[in-house]
């Protein structure tokens, strides 16, 4: 069924080049590989951070928005 728009345009490949070997060559590049060495170590940072830190935030934007805010002490002490 035909919405209206514009059919995709489908260019057929250039003779005797893959679309496999025109990837692997994209992926081999240097610039890929200083990318992805550094998207590995900021993940490698920030998946701790987001681990652990995600529910003391939680908790401390409930404490800030609320109308009584307890001291450091109220919260530590269960009294």
């Amino acid at each position: 069924m035909n919405t209206g728009g514009a059919a995709p345009l489908a260019l057929p490949a250039p003779e005797g080049i893959s679309i496999a070997s025109v990837t692997l060559s994209v992926l081999k590049s240097p610039v890929v590989s200083t990318v992805s060495k550094a998207f590995n170590k900021t993940l490698k940072f920030v998946k701790p951070v987001v681990h652990y830190g995600f529910v003391p935030l939680v908790l401390y934007l409930g404490f800030e928005t609320s109308e009584t805010q307890p001291t450091l002490i109220q919260l530590v002490l269960p009294i």
